[in-house]
This record gives C-alpha cells, sequence and structure tokens, in this order.
C-alpha cells in the first residue's frame, strides 16, 4: 500500500513538472527582438512615448503604424500582442483616459485570438490597475496590482511582476500602512541595486525602473513637507536628510539611463531640494534645465509646482499664483480636486501674502472641501488593505484549526505510545549535543583557516576542457580590475551592483557574469557576498569594537541592508550564525 502511494504521488510531481516547464516553454520575451528592431526594449519605448505625448501623438502614432508594419513582416505574434500593449499604456501613462476602454478592448481581442500561450493576464490586469491607479480610484487599482503581481509570477512576466509591487507599496504609503510602503519602495529598489537575476531578461528596463522608484519615494517625502505648515518645516533632520538623499540618487540616474526625456522630473526633483533648503537660485537653475530638456513637450506636473514654491519663496506671491491656477486648470481636466488639496491650500496662503481675502477664503473653503474627500479616499485605502489583512488572517487561523484538528489526531494515536516519544526526545537531546559539537568544530576550523596564510583562490577552469567564451586578454583584465577594486573595499559598498562594477571597470555585466562564473566558479552575488563574509570573518577578529556592533550595524558596514541577509550568506559560507562566532571570539578574550 505504501509503495502504490509512493508511486502516484512521484508521478504526480513528474506531471506537474512537465507542466510547469511547458508553462515556461511558452513564456516569449520579445524585448531582444524589440531591441533588433528599434534599438530600444519595450518599456523603454513605451516611457519615450509617454513622455512625448499628447504634443507629439501624430508623430507617435505615424512610428507605432511603422513598427507595427515591420512586426507583421515577421510574423511574430508575441511582438504584435505586445504592440497593443504598448499602444495602450501610452496613454495612461500620461493621464488620457480617453482612449484606454478602445485601446484595451482592441488588445484583449488580439490576445485571446491569436495568442493563446501569450503571458496577457498579468498585463491586462495591470492597465487596469494604471488606468484605477490615474483615476485615482485606488481601492480597486490596488486590489488589481495585487492580482496582476500574482499574475505576473506565474507567467514569469518580471517587468509587470516589479511595477504592480512598486504600485502596490506606493499605494500603501498613502494608508495607514505608511511606513510600510516606504520601506517595501526602498527594498525593491536595493533588489534592483543587487541582483543579478534580471540582467538578461530586463537589463536595459532596470536603470528605468530604478528611476521610477526613486521618483515615487521623493514624492513621498515632498508630501509629506505640503502636509506640514506654511513654512514647510520638518519633524526632525532624518526627514530632509531622506529627501537630500534621495534626490541626489534621482540626479545621478541621468549618467545611466539613455532617456533623456526624463531629465526634466529629475531636474525639477533636485529643484524642489534646493526649495527646501531655501536656495532658490539654484532652485530656479534647476528648475531652467528641466525646461531645457522639455524640448517643446510638455512639463511634467510638478514643475508647476515647484515652480510656484520658488516664486513663493521669493515674495513673489503674484508670479506664483498666476502658475499655480495654470497648474489647477491643466490637471483638473484629467483628475479630481482631491488630489490637489495641497495646491489649492498654496493659493489661499499667497492670495492671503497678496491681501486678497476674499480669494484667500475662496481657496481656503476649497480646500477644507477637497482634503475632506482626500482624506475619504485615503481611508477607502486602508479599509482596503485592512479587509485584504482581516482576510489572510482568517486564511491562516483556518489552517491553524485545521493543522490542530490534525495534532488532536495525532496526540490520540500516539499516547498509547509512550515509549517511542521518549525515545524520539532522547534522540532530539543527542542531536543537539552533536550539532553543538559541530559548530564548535566549525568555529575551530575556522580559526584555523585564519591562522594559515591565505592563499589565491584556486579556480576550476584549469583544469577544465571548457573553453572560455570570453577571449582570454578580456578576462586577465577584468580579473586584474576586480582584485584592484577588492583591495579598495568596493564590495563594501551599498551599491555594489553587477551594473555598476562592470561601469568602473569599463566592460559589461555579461562578460563579467561570465568571468567571474568561469575563473571563481560563482556568480557575481556568489563573490561580492563571500568578499564580504571572509572581510567580516576577519574584522571581528581583530576588532573588539567591530564586535560590540549589533548585528544590523555590523550588516550595513558591510553593505547589506538588513540583518537577515548579513546572518543568512555568513551561515552559508561558515556554517555558524555571527552571533555565536562573536560570542566565541569574546570567551577567547
Amino acid at each position: 500500500m505504501l509503495a502504490k502511494v509512493i508511486f502516484l504521488f512521484t508521478l504526480f510531481l513528474l506531471l506537474y513538472s512537465t507542466h510547469s516547464d511547458a508553462q515556461q516553454a511558452y513564456t516569449p520575451n520579445t524585448t531582444k527582438k524589440f531591441e533588433a528592431l528599434t534599438g530600444k526594449s519595450l518599456y523603454q519605448l513605451i516611457i519615450n512615448y509617454s513622455h512625448r505625448y499628447p504634443q507629439d501623438s501624430i508623430a507617435i502614432n505615424k512610428e507605432l503604424e511603422n513598427l507595427l508594419e515591420e512586426i507583421k513582416d515577421k510574423e511574430d505574434i508575441s511582438m504584435q500582442a505586445d504592440w497593443f500593449y504598448m499602444k495602450t499604456w501610452i496613454p495612461i501613462m500620461t493621464i488620457d483616459l480617453s482612449l484606454y476602454e478602445d485601446h484595451i478592448e482592441q488588445y484583449r481581442k488580439f490576445v485571446t485570438q491569436h495568442a493563446k500561450v501569450y503571458p496577457y493576464r498579468s498585463r491586462l490586469k495591470m492597465l487596469e490597475a494604471y488606468h484605477g491607479f490615474v483615476a485615482g480610484t485606488w481601492p480597486q487599482s490596488l486590489s488589481a496590482f495585487e492580482e496582476s503581481y500574482l499574475l505576473a509570477k506565474q507567467e514569469q512576466d518580471k517587468l509587470v511582476e516589479i511595477i504592480s509591487e512598486t504600485l502596490i507599496a506606493y499605494i500603501s504609503t498613502f494608508s495607514e500602512k505608511k511606513e510600510e510602503g516606504i520601506k517595501k519602495l526602498k527594498s525593491i529598489l536595493y533588489r534592483l541595486d543587487n541582483t543579478i537575476d534580471y540582467a538578461s531578461e530586463i537589463e536595459k528596463d532596470i536603470p528605468l525602473l530604478q528611476t521610477r522608484i526613486i521618483d515615487y519615494i521623493c514624492r513621498i517625502y515632498m508630501l509629506r513637507t505640503y502636509e506640514a505648515d506654511s513654512e514647510v518645516e520638518f519633524d526632525g533632520v532624518s526627514e530632509i536628510d531622506s529627501i537630500v538623499k534621495f534626490s541626489r540618487r534621482f540626479g545621478k540616474m541621468m549618467q545611466y539611463i539613455d532617456e533623456p526625456l526624463l531629465f526634466p522630473r529629475i531636474y525639477c526633483t533636485e529643484a524642489f531640494t534646493a526649495v527646501l533648503l531655501k536656495d532658490y537660485e539654484k532652485a530656479q537653475k534647476h528648475i531652467d534645465s528641466a525646461k531645457f530638456y522639455s524640448k517643446g513637450m510638455e512639463y511634467p506636473f510638478i514643475y508647476y509646482r515647484v515652480q510656484a514654491d520658488i516664486f513663493y519663496g521669493q515674495k513673489k506671491y503674484q508670479d506664483g499664483i498666476v502658475i499655480m491656477e495654470d497648474y489647477i486648470e491643466l490637471v483638473s481636466k484629467v483628475t479630481e480636486d482631491s488630489w490637489l488639496a495641497d495646491e489649492i491650500k498654496f493659493l489661499a496662503k499667497s492670495h492671503k501674502m497678496v491681501g486678497d481675502h476674499e480669494k484667500s477664503n475662496y481657496y481656503y473653503e476649497w480646500f477644507v472641501r477637497s482634503n475632506g474627500n482626500l482624506d475619504k479616499i485615503m481611508d477607502s485605502v486602508s479599509r482596503s488593505i485592512r479587509e485584504k489583512e482581516i482576510a489572510d488572517f482568517k486564511k491562516e487561523l483556518d489552517a491553524l484549526q485545521s493543522e490542530n484538528d490534525s495534532k488532536s489526531n495525532l496526540l490520540r494515536n500516539t499516547s498509547r505510545i509512550g515509549i517511542p516519544l521518549l525515545i524520539l526526545l532522547l534522540l532530539a537531546l543527542l542531536r543537539s549535543q552533536i550539532l553543538k559539537k559541530k559548530k564548535e568544530r566549525q568555529f575551530e576550523a575556522l580559526m584555523d583557516r585564519m591562522e594559515r596564510p591565505s592563499k589565491p583562490e584556486e579556480t576550476l577552469i584549469s583544469t577544465s576542457t571548457k573553453v572560455s567564451s570570453v577571449k582570454e586578454e578580456t578576462k586577465n583584465a577584468i580579473l586584474e580590475a576586480l582584485t584592484g577594486l577588492e583591495t579598495q573595499h568596493f564590495f563594501l559598498d551599498t551599491d555594489c551592483s553587477a551594473y555598476n562594477t562592470a561601469k568602473k571597470i569599463n566592460t559589461n555585466t555579461s562578460y563579467l557574469s561570465k568571468v567571474i562564473n568561469e575563473h571563481y566558479q560563482k556568480n557575481f552575488n556568489g563573490y561580492i557576498n563571500d568578499l564580504r563574509i571572509d572581510y567580516a570573518i576577519a574584522k571581528l577578529k581583530e576588532d573588539k569594537r567591530f564586535r560590540s556592533y549589533s548585528i544590523q550595524g555590523i550588516a550595513e558596514e558591510l553593505g547589506y541592508k538588513s540583518a537577515d541577509s548579513f546572518t543568512k550568506y555568513f551561515r552559508k559560507r561558515t556554517g555558524l550564525l555571527p552571533s555565536y562566532y562573536i560570542k566565541k571570539l569574546n570567551e577567547q578574550e
């Protein structure tokens, strides 16, 4: 009977594995195809078109028509599906919702009729979610993004997965889960900075995704300042430090992104930071740069707000009123005035400064109404999150109840066999002692290794018959450059990603990854983690003060953002927990 059960279970796993493999094989990746055809990835095209739309809509439509003809010549269904996907997304990103219904219906009709194995469910759901996000129906948008995130993981669509996860976190910052949302955005940004898992699939898109996330983080901090008093004061240094930090990071992204049309938003964000620091001359220079790079395109919405803030800081209240009224008129065409509460409050303050109390009262009353409506939206987002948490908690309770029922049955069945249980307890105690001895031996072995003269890490490539895919001259140059970086302890930098490392040594991520894999028999992440952990082992042994740091503090010194990541890789490298290693070192003092 037992043999039969094992056989059936094994058969099930094989069938499931085959089914999963089949699904993976059907997952198309058209990124390289679009790059070959246009020089840009699909996401780069979407970003480029969205920054030119609607001012350049005639030229965009012509380019899209020509692109579709080229794609049809290739008879590639997946690329045609992505063309409809792109056409639907562009106006949504520019808050032009008038074409949404027609475009998404065209996309849905095409993929359901022609692209049966194309992973369109996550993309359709994400477009639906993005539409709700732009339209201001955030509770529904949040729910749709959660669905698109799960679907994207099933369909292995990394781009949709990251975008959905990012928007879930961003929307959450407008609820009672604000701090958790900000932490999640920073966590996503950290993953993009430090992983090579996405390199082959969305390598060109990573800088754009990083830019988008930094933009969201900056927006959050901006809104926090607008929620403060009229002089835009802060609750502490850390608040303004965060704004300056991410604004500078935003500015640095210009050297990594091949999309000048993103520069206006970056310069506007730097201008906002200068306003906070009351450096209005510098802020105006950044705004002028934003206007220059707009090149006839529509200015980012943030431009109007920051320019108005500059005028207010310079006491040019009337100029600020004019530009803010233009901004409100522009934005109110595409969204409710609930999202303009802070801008309306700005007008109330400015009219008060010029002595027009009638208009000041008018705008203040408008602000109270719009702010109340915004509070309702925020409350509905919080309620939506709470309802999901309650549903998830109920599932956990049901699972626990089911587990408890199983345990009760188990206890009833085993109550008659106390002796075997006692034996199991004794075995567990014995195992604990064995593990303790094992840890002590691992610690002693680690100390012995530290005492022995270090030798260059040997590579298995020298004895392998495998031919390197990288020229020997290039490979040696990369290895020599890496050795130089190692002596500078570059691996302790939190920005030590494959992309940034490749840039430092004048190569690309593909060559870098191949050389590290062939020479060290590990991927880039493994290479960096091993360097960090070896550095930690030595420094903890030599530096008593370093041992007094918290695990989180040590992790941050090594370039990790979390104690969990450091602990995981330390244990993988040594077989020991950092806390145990520190404890044993202190005992030897």
